[in-house]
């Protein structure tokens, strides 16, 4: 029987036994593969990119006018229907 190290996980998963300095392996998602364990990698070296604060900043403006636009049309329709 293998000891896991040779077993490659699928494309979006990391074996378990690559994480050589330990990290926190209690928090991630984990599932076994075969005869070995294969986990999700943590989030933050794929789920977010570089410009996600720019992305986060612009969202931001579009919450701040996204009222406003939505009153204007409400003023208008209003009236055309009353």
């Amino acid at each position: 029987m293998s000891n896991g190290t040779e077993v490659e996980c699928q494309s979006h998963s990391l074996n378990v036994a690559g994480f050589d300095n330990g990290g926190f392996i209690e928090g991630r998602c984990c599932q076994p593969y075969f005869d070995a364990t294969c986990c999700l990698p943590c989030p933050m070296t794929w789920a977010y990119p570089d410009t996600f604060g720019t992305m986060s900043e612009a969202a931001n403006w579009v919450s701040v006018v996204k009222p406003e636009i939505g009153c204007v049309f409400l003023l208008l329709f209003g009236c055309a229907a009353g």
